[in-house]
């Protein structure tokens, strides 16, 4: 019985500094959508977000779809996110919200594949929204995805 209290005394105590040692983190904050644009792209083949702060870090991405895409840097960034190559169509991405907790900027997002019933073509895609939003001094982005299946395109 002792042994039991003693073992159960430890791990209350791990617990409880295991809890002081993690830092407060700043509150969320929400942060505008601009604009949000969708579409196909050959050049974006793998997926993830990404956080783009210059003309010339839109251009080394090669997307010829977001060549027209005109950003004023100096006051606004693009968040991308991509799907990477898919097998057929009927997949879509779609940024929901963006927040800022610190440095860490965490988007959410929603993912369409095609339903296992739903008739599509047989071609590969590649899709991707991205969006413009105040210029930020974030340094790390992460994305929060809801996956859903079988979804009407939200235009």
């Amino acid at each position: 019985m002792s042994h039991w209290i003693y073992t159960t005394g430890l791990l209350v105590a791990a617990l409880l500094t295991a809890c002081e040692s993690v830092p407060n983190l700043p509150p969320a904050e929400p942060l505008s959508i601009f604009y949000e644009q969708r579409g196909d792209d050959p050049a974006l083949t793998g997926p993830g977000v990404k956080l783009i702060k210059s003309t010339q870090q839109l251009h080394t991405l090669g997307a010829r779809t977001l060549d027209d895409f005109h950003v004023d840097f100096s006051e606004t960034d693009l968040v991308l996110f991509a799907l990477g190559t898919q097998a057929t169509d009927g997949y879509w991405a779609d940024i929901t919200a963006i927040q800022k907790v610190g440095d860490v900027l965490y988007i959410q997002c929603t993912v369409n594949a095609p339903a296992v019933d739903q008739i599509v073509t047989q071609i590969a895609t590649h899709p991707y929204c991205v969006a413009t939003i105040s210029k930020t001094d974030a340094t790390t982005i992460l994305s929060d995805p809801n996956e859903v299946q079988g979804q009407h395109h939200p235009d």
